[in-house]
């Protein structure tokens, strides 16, 4: 079965999909159990959010933001409810590693739940990954696994041009088993290259003992998180 990206499901939770994909979206939820699983988390997520950030002081930090205080209060008394669950989706805790004028984070799904993690999150087998990454301006990103038995995995096709401010790579990727040790390098603008990649797998090639240290040398804007096995 093909599953909606962990993106759309966001998109579905907050109605922010053009009606047709709305629809075909909702018919597999219905139908996937693990799909049905991460919306209900997203819902509950934002119900969280929402019981804790009341109305009034959730739109006091959209004018601080945005110094748009006309907007938000006609948005208050249009649209509140819809206004606080499409932003709410993206204010999740801070976790993350910072890249030069960035920085990168990751959404770990296990059991129906996304939690965020930053440096040395612990997963196993099974769990879901996503790389949530934040730039101050337009700029290509591209991701990898490095494992300490030697092995890099891409975690994207190729070089993805991301758009400024808080943007998620396109799809995830699942732990296999066996779990197995090792670090997520993201690279942004020059350093999203082959040039990169190629260093990596050098690094990898170098034995186990090598691999279980942090890959060195990495350019200004690429940075490692470690991931450790339960």
């Amino acid at each position: 079965m093909s599953h909606p990206t962990a993106f759309v499901l966001e998109r579905l939770a907050v109605d922010d999909l053009p009606p047709d994909e709305a629809a075909a979206a909702r018919a597999h939820v219905a139908a996937c159990a693990e799909c049905r699983a991460y919306a209900d988390s997203l819902a509950a997520r934002s119900a969280a959010r929402l019981a804790e950030v009341p109305p009034a002081a959730f739109v006091q930090k959209l004018v601080a933001r945005r110094r748009v205080a006309r907007r938000v209060a006609a948005a208050v008394t249009t649209g509140m409810g819809a206004l606080l669950a499409a932003s709410l989706i993206l204010w999740l805790p801070r976790a993350g590693v910072r890249l030069k004028g960035g920085g990168f984070a990751l959404e770990r799904q296990r059991d129906g739940v996304v939690t965020r993690v930053g440096s040395d999150a612990a997963v196993r087998a099974g769990d879901r990954l996503r790389v949530i990454v934040t730039l101050p301006a337009p700029a290509p990103a591209d991701a990898w696994f490095v494992g300490v038995d030697g092995h890099v995995d891409a975690l994207v096709d190729a070089p993805v041009m991301t758009a400024a401010g808080e943007q998620p790579l396109p799809g995830s990727v699942t732990v296999d088993a066996p779990c197995v040790d090792g670090w997520i390098v993201v690279a942004s603008g020059d350093a999203a290259s082959p040039a990169t990649e190629a260093s990596l797998r050098a690094h990898a090639a170098g034995g186990v003992d090598r691999a279980r240290a942090a890959p060195p040398g990495l350019p200004a804007h690429a940075r490692a998180a470690r991931l450790r096995c339960e």
